[in-house]
């Protein structure tokens, strides 16, 4: 709408137009004018970060904690799905969600591992051990996932899907 405005002579409006857009949107093009300070959209999930590395006692902990998330992000059939898994709870503690695994710690049907920040929440099925294509029963399983959490939370706007899977392509089905 901006550049609407713009191409019709209204520069004033494009001009602030243009600065809220690139406010709120990350793709937005900087303004030509006004401010362009950017808004931090989660700062508790900064926070969150910041606190979670602070607690190792030293650089070789936090060290150790980096390669054992990368030790057991592994795709293969014979890997631990159980240590898969917990390596992705830990890469959302890094990022400072509130990362927890409700398959495993609450046995209530809900996803592999549930990332959260007031911000966005993330429902995410670890398919390490798969060795075909994403199929139907693996998008299935995220569905159910996601009935899952609105069953529990209620229903969000910014919740999202993710299958973390070895293959990139999928059955025609899915």
């Amino acid at each position: 709408i901006a550049e609407i405005k713009y191409a019709k002579g209204d520069l004033t409006d494009s001009d602030n137009l243009q600065v809220l857009s690139y406010r709120i949107w990350d793709y937005a093009f900087k303004p030509r004018v006004g401010s362009t300070k950017k808004d931090i959209k989660d700062i508790q999930r900064i926070k969150n970060s910041i606190n979670y590395v602070n607690g190792f006692t030293d650089k070789a902990s936090l060290n150790s904690a980096m390669e054992k998330i990368l030790k057991n992000l592994v795709y293969d059939n014979d890997a631990s799905s159980d240590l898969f898994e917990e390596a992705v709870e830990n890469i959302g503690n890094f990022l400072g969600f509130h990362s927890t695994r409700p398959d495993k710690n609450e046995k209530s049907g809900g996803p592999d591992n549930l990332w959260m920040s007031n911000q966005c929440q993330y429902i995410i099925e670890c398919k390490n051990r798969e060795t075909n294509r994403m199929n139907k029963g693996d998008s299935k399983q995220l569905n159910s996932s996601l009935a899952w959490f609105d069953r529990r939370y209620g229903s969000q706007d910014t919740l999202k899907g993710v299958i973390f899977h070895p293959m990139s392509k999928k059955d025609l089905d899915v």
